[in-house]
């Protein structure tokens, strides 16, 4: 492995170094590439087929590493960092540790052993469970995958079961089972946030196909919560004075008004700015707003 060169940047000190680690359920692999950079403008384009930056560059490595990763349900967030030195260019690579499982829940044996077969018959992991209330015990906010569920069973329905879930930490979607009689329910569930329902009789490889896609809706939920902590262990180190200054750069004010505002000195303004861009791996008030934009709290603001 090669950092990338280029002819405006010479530097004894470049270097490609690779970190990784395990955590919330995911592994992450970082490569940080620290020869000269990537310009902003083609950094999304890294991994298409054919583009290189180059001059005898094919275009196919890294379109090659990137058919690798996603067959085996990976992702390659990309992010660029800035240093008085130069810049650094990190890729990415996280893969689910776990396995996703498919947890079926029906009251009635036939029907769970019918859909386990089936899915196993596509290389798909299941768990059953024959009854809602067995599943609510085990339900916690480690399960990664999806869950088939009954509308109508004894004791706790499925709808029901899917209430009582949305009030715990477990976010796993839900595709609910349903005969004719509880379409309107199914539709009304959806509304609700259920992933989606299938009609009895159902056709085997539409539903196997719904079990994939609830599988990848679910592990972008995991990436984007991955990216959410993120974000906030970066805001985490900042100090009570530097997000006071965040919040006015965030707001439009110049570094005269900030000073203004919260009687310091303009340089000591510039010297604050300069550590929150740091701390929160950005080079502009704009990137500071898009990355902070991915939270929660600050959504449709």
């Amino acid at each position: 492995m090669q950092w990338m060169p280029c002819a405006t940047h010479r530097s004894n000190n470049a270097s490609l170094p690779l970190n990784s680690k395990a955590a919330d359920g995911y592994a992450l692999l970082e490569i940080a590439d620290q020869g000269c950079g990537i310009d902003a403008a083609v950094a999304d384009m890294l991994f298409d087929l054919l583009f290189t930056t180059k001059p005898e560059g094919m275009g196919m490595g890294l379109a090659i590493c990137r058919s690798v990763i996603e067959s085996h349900r990976g992702g390659f967030p990309l992010r660029r960092t800035w240093r008085r030195d130069g810049v650094s260019v990190f890729v990415s690579i996280v893969r689910p540790l776990m396995t996703p499982v498919a947890h079926i829940v029906d009251d009635d044996p036939a029907v769970r052993d019918a859909l386990q077969w089936l899915l196993r018959s596509r290389d798909v992991s299941s768990e059953t469970w024959d009854s809602g209330e067995a599943f609510l015990h085990a339900a916690t906010s480690d399960l990664f995958g999806c869950c088939l569920l009954d509308v109508r069973m004894p004791g706790m329905s499925g709808i029901e079961l899917f209430d009582r879930l949305r009030t715990t930490q477990c976010r796993i979607p839900v595709i609910f089972l349903t005969g004719h009689g509880d379409v309107p329910m199914a539709v009304k569930a959806l509304k609700d946030s259920a992933f989606d329902f299938i009609e009895k009789p159902y056709d085997d490889n539409a539903l196997v196909d719904k079990v994939l896609s609830a599988f990848a809706h679910d592990e972008r939920r995991n990436a984007r919560a991955e990216s959410i902590q993120q974000v906030r262990q970066r805001l985490a180190q900042l100090t009570q004075r530097e997000a006071e200054v965040m919040q006015r750069i965030l707001s439009g004010k110049l570094n005269k008004l900030i000073a203004d505002d919260l009687g310091i000195a303009m340089r000591t303004v510039e010297v604050h700015r300069s550590h929150i861009f740091e701390k929160m791996q950005v080079r502009s008030a704009v990137e500071l707003s898009q990355l902070l934009g991915i939270l929660p709290e600050n959504r449709d603001v």
